[in-house]
């Protein structure tokens, strides 16, 4: 094999290729070699950074505490020459983390009077003048505030905690002011968004550029989003993913009735909040007019009555004429306050309740979850398939709370889709694999998915891993995701805990879950199968079509030529 030329590892992107796949101490160690490598391997060693400590001993060392408690401080005063040094690296900074109780953060603390010290000295106005991107999670406000210290006007995204503090409005309004290119912002905060809402909602408009914003589950409260309605650039709003703490309270959004004018937000196209269904429906029809938006996510506080999910969807039909996504969720966790025991089967949402949005021409993705199974059929299924013939993601509630008796839907369900809805990618029903019907019941070869990526089912019970995998072989094309189980089983079990459900289902639930891994290690190998199976059928289809145009052919020939021979004979008879 011929030796590489010398000059390719000369070539700066492919050494930023190799470098980006090495851990930090082979990174520092390239730094090492030569001139150009050095800068490569130090641009990627501090373009993310998540441990302040780390960063900020580059300036000078720190003292060694004298006990375990003790906060770290620098060992000496800063010179001009620490801060010379320290830009070498700096700038390069282009992501910084600081999360004060997780990570190594949590047992290295910096004492007050080491930002105190790097204020004072600090010859520059943009300490990491390449920032872009600054997340600081203080556990006090005093910590939080240092944030300040590290904005500049280059950065663009903010993730900041938030506390219960009458300084709060200040401490936005500084943000705002240094960071005054920032177009995503995120907050978070432990404990109740009341408490907050009367010194974040007045800075808010602060943030001019701002194009996108997120909050706690149930961070989005009235008075918020009223204050972002003055937002003429906002584009999207949304809610960060459930966490174990810092999710807000529930009683915040219990009411959820923001005062919104016609010309409010008018560059919003995407939209995530926490409401009960018929606040979400009476907000959706109020003066606010929701006709540009492409995407709504509604996370349903409580469970409502039927009709009350049914006139949601007309209002969504009615009033979001560009909607694309729409996604309706009950989270099952802590605290979601849950029936026992479930409804009856004809008071759940069904076929009748989805109807409406059968008539919202441009909506081609949707998720419905739910806290039982919902009441659907393999033949309320396929009639959605035929009026939805343009879906591409279609989710309904995979993972609802078990009962004993079985789903209504059936491993029948996915013919019609499969047949009528080819644009799907991901699907998620909660059916009874128990029973595998027998292949092609219909007479009819089953057509498979042609673009299907993730199949989800949740909790679907499952008896014969084998039987399941042969029938979903026909379906799914090689290569797509089978998803089980739940989104947050802890959170779930908690919920099932507290609402008094103290039998087997989890047992249950695990039992399935491991089943449906089978079938998911099994499943691509049977569809390989399946998939050579079907071209080897087709193949003989086709030689067989050829055999019989053949033979069609040699009959035609020999009836052509019976004729020539019947008339050369009549000719004959004549003469003679």
């Amino acid at each position: 094999m011929a030796p590489l030329p010398s000059d390719l590892w000369s070539i700066h992107e492919l050494l930023e290729l190799v470098f980006s796949q090495l851990d930090d101490r082979s990174l520092a160690r390239v730094a090492c070699v030569c001139r150009l490598w050095s800068d490569i391997a130090l641009d990627i060693l501090w373009r993310e950074v998540d441990d302040l400590h780390r960063l900020i001993s580059l300036l000078a060392p720190f003292r060694k505490p004298e006990q375990v408690t003790d906060l770290q401080k620098f060992r000496r005063s800063l010179v001009p020459n620490d801060w010379e040094q320290f830009q070498r690296y700096a700038r390069r900074v282009r992501r910084l983390t600081h999360d004060q109780f997780s990570g190594r953060s949590k047992s290295r603390y910096l004492n007050p009077s080491v930002f105190d010290e790097m204020a004072r000295t600090c010859p520059r106005a943009e300490i990491l003048p390449s920032l872009h991107s600054l997340a600081w999670y203080g556990g006090s406000y005093d910590r939080q505030e240092k944030s300040i210290f590290f904005m500049h006007s280059k950065i663009k995204r903010l993730s900041l905690q938030l506390h219960a503090s009458p300084e709060v409005t200040s401490y936005i309004g500084q943000a705002a002011a240094r960071a005054s290119s920032a177009e995503h912002v995120e907050f978070r905060l432990i404990g109740a968004m009341q408490d907050v809402e009367g010194y974040l909602a007045p800075a808010l408009p602060n943030f001019r550029n701002l194009q996108s914003i997120s909050f706690p589950m149930h961070g989005l409260t009235s008075g918020v989003l009223t204050a972002l309605s003055r937002m003429r650039h906002l584009r999207t709003i949304s809610l960060n993913p459930p966490t174990e703490s810092g999710n807000g309270e529930r009683n915040d959004v219990m009411t959820f009735a923001p005062s919104l004018s016609s010309a409010s937000l008018p560059a919003l196209r995407r939209i995530s909040f926490s409401a009960q269904i018929p606040h979400a429906s009476h907000f959706l029809c109020g003066a606010f007019v929701p006709a540009n938006l492409v995407y709504l996510y509604l996370q349903s506080v409580v469970v409502c009555e039927t009709h009350e999910v049914e006139h949601l969807f007309d209002v969504v039909r009615t009033r979001c004429h560009s909607l694309v996504e729409l996604s309706v969720d009950f989270i099952i966790g802590p605290g979601s306050p849950l029936r026992v025991p479930g409804p009856p089967l004809d008071e759940r949402p069904g076929l009748r309740t989805l109807s409406p949005l059968f008539g919202a021409k441009r909506l081609t993705k949707f998720e419905f979850r739910w806290d039982y199974p919902l009441n659907l059929g393999d033949p309320d299924i396929a009639l959605l398939a035929l009026e939805w013939p343009a879906l591409e993601v279609l989710v309904l509630n995979p993972e609802p709370i078990m009962e004993v008796v079985r789903p209504a839907l059936t491993l029948n369900a996915f013919l019609p889709l499969a047949r009528h809805c080819p644009r799907l990618r991901k699907l998620g029903l909660h059916i009874d694999a128990t029973t595998v019907p027998t292949p092609n019941v219909s007479g009819r070869p089953a057509v498979p998915f042609q673009c299907l990526e993730t199949l989800m089912l949740g909790v679907s019970p499952i008896v014969a891993v084998e039987s399941a995998a042969l029938f979903l072989s026909q379906l799914l094309p090689l290569g797509c995701e089978l998803s089980s189980g739940l989104r947050w089983p802890d959170a779930f079990g908690i919920a099932l805990d507290h609402a008094g459900i103290m039998d087997d289902r989890r047992l249950r639930l695990t039992d399935y879950w491991v089943r449906w891994n089978d079938v998911a290690k099994v499943l691509p190998l049977a569809t390989k199968a399946r998939q050579q199976e079907r071209a080897r059928m087709e193949t003989l289809q086709r030689d067989l079509e050829a055999m019989t145009l053949s033979r069609d052919r040699e009959r035609q020939r020999s009836e052509e030529l019976e004729q020539e021979v019947h008339g050369w004979r009549n000719r004959v008879g004549r003469r003679s």
